[in-house]
């Protein structure tokens, strides 16, 4: 790829191409948002920016067959989600990720409403494409007067099973796994201060072959460097796992001390589920693990943050430009003086390394970078003398002035020192430039009482010029009133 990009004066970039980050695939990349749960306890999924939710589950009171109880006061619900991690992550090969958000369950404070009438009977199917359908109108019955407007279905095994509704009808059809789970049904009316009411539906899928661990499809899992182990995810339940194919069980491993990763294979014992022609068997599946040694993470540098867009202005001002990975917190210098040639500068980045996947994890590193600061234009020495007070450094804006001017007994003094100027014509002076004596100065941001061909106390003259500098340009012309002489307030007004 080729890049172009024009850029004029007052400053240059310093620009790399960027380069596409290898970075790890976590919850906060996920951002799993909009999680809500109504008075039933019906889950609503939150979005995800990226992955799929593979499953979920709560270890909170109340929860069974994927939703809550009702509850008598609002009650905080944190579920966990099993999320997928897509391609392009560096932890692709590690299969999924678990995942929490939370959500208040508020009390059950309906009335009335839809109700169940009596329960809707399990459902077995073949798989592989094989349907059933329930009149859902049987199973719920709408308070009198109204008329059931819709159902919601909670479905967490879509791998498993598909749901549909048109009208009263809903459908089941089966796909490749077997096994039993239950799904919910959530009828309501229009009234949204009315109750709903929910069934679930237990359904088992049967007549597949025998379960092996192609079946068993083990997804994900990990062992820490500690010995920490994580099974993986199964279409049957994992009762054990060990060393050696039919041997000890173990619930961890050894912690590995050594200088290089090591790859560890678990043998998991896996009871098979309902619907296979060896339900209640148990197979043994093998799966290989990389174990990470300490610090085997790679060292964060500068090199890896990926600095661009970095410049300085004419002005001398400091671009902060960004990183491609981690995150510059500040610089310095922050600035520099402004220079009539064009100089080299050398500017240090404080970088925050992220926090996971780097041996020097939220460290904060020095990124050195050199650049040229260009040129300013110098600026036409004018012949129009002013003499001025030499108290302008502290004068950072036109409060200082006025509080100069009008406080105790202080006075604005012009000396024998003077500046000079292109033009004298006030209208005309913003954009001109301003000099010390004869000779280039740079003023900084500052503002300057003068009064031309004049050495004494300025406050003798009822309106006193003051200038408006950044560096070598006047960028403002004020006038000071001093309401001839008199105490009291004082006023300043910008002309120009």
């Amino acid at each position: 790829m080729s890049t172009k990009i024009n850029v004029r004066s007052p400053y240059y970039l310093d620009i790399t191409e960027p380069v596409k980050p290898v970075v790890e695939f976590t919850c906060t990349v996920a951002n799993l948002l909009s999680l809500s749960i109504d008075q039933a306890g019906i889950i609503t999924m939150p979005k995800l920016d990226f992955g799929d939710i593979i499953s979920y589950t709560s270890t909170d009171s109340g929860f069974a067959n994927g939703k809550y109880a009702t509850v008598n006061a609002n009650t905080s619900r944190t579920v966990s989600f099993n999320i997928s991690i897509p391609d392009g992550f560096s932890n692709s090969n590690g299969g999924f990720i678990t995942c929490t958000a939370s959500a208040v369950q508020p009390k059950l404070v309906c009335t009335g409403g839809v109700t169940a009438n009596g329960s809707i009977p399990s459902q077995t199917i073949n798989a592989n494409g094989n349907s059933v359908t329930i009149n859902l109108a049987s199973y719920f019955t709408p308070a009198g007067g109204t008329t059931i407007a819709g159902y919601n279905i909670t479905n967490p095994f879509p791998d498993f099973i598909q749901s549909s509704i048109s009208g009263n009808t809903l459908t089941l059809t089966s796909l490749a796994e077997g096994g039993t789970k239950v799904i919910n049904i959530e009828a309501f009316d229009s009234n949204v201060l009315s109750c709903d009411a929910t069934q679930n539906i237990s359904i088992t899928v049967n007549n597949l072959p025998a379960f092996d661990c192609t079946t068993a499809n083990l997804i994900g899992g990990t062992i820490a460097q500690n010995g920490t182990i994580t099974d993986p995810l199964s279409r049957g339940t994992i009762a054990s796992k060990s060393l050696t194919s039919g041997g000890s069980h173990i619930t961890s491993v050894a912690a590995n001390t050594g200088s290089s990763a090591v790859d560890i294979t678990l043998f998991f014992d896996i009871e098979v589920p309902t619907g296979y022609s060896n339900a209640a068997a148990t197979v043994i599946c093998p799966k290989t693990f990389t174990q990470q040694a300490p610090a085997t993470f790679p060292a964060f540098t500068c090199d890896t943050a990926g600095l661009t867009g970095q410049a300085i202005y004419t002005s001398g001002a400091v671009l902060k430009g960004s990183a491609a990975i981690g995150t510059i917190e500040s610089f310095t210098p922050i600035s520099f003086a402004i220079s009539t040639s064009v100089v080299e500068r050398t500017i240090t980045y404080k970088v925050r390394v992220p926090s996971s996947g780097y041996s020097n994890n939220d460290a904060l590193i020095d990124c050195v970078k050199t650049m040229d600061q260009p040129a300013i234009d110098p600026p036409v020495c004018g012949i129009n003398r002013w003499n001025y007070d030499t108290h302008w450094r502290s004068y950072n804006t036109i409060a200082d002035v006025i509080d100069k001017a009008s406080t105790g007994g202080s006075k604005l003094s012009a000396t024998s020192q003077w500046i000079s100027t292109t033009t004298t014509d006030q209208s005309s002076m913003v954009g001109t430039s301003i000099c010390y004596r004869d000779a280039v100065a740079d003023w900084g941001n500052h503002f300057i009482p003068v009064r031309q061909n004049y050495v004494g106390t300025l406050m003798n003259a009822n309106y006193i010029t003051v200038l408006e500098i950044n560096g070598f340009t006047i960028i403002g012309v004020w006038e000071y009133n001093n309401n001839f002489y008199t105490s009291g307030y004082k006023t300043a007004t910008k002309l120009y």
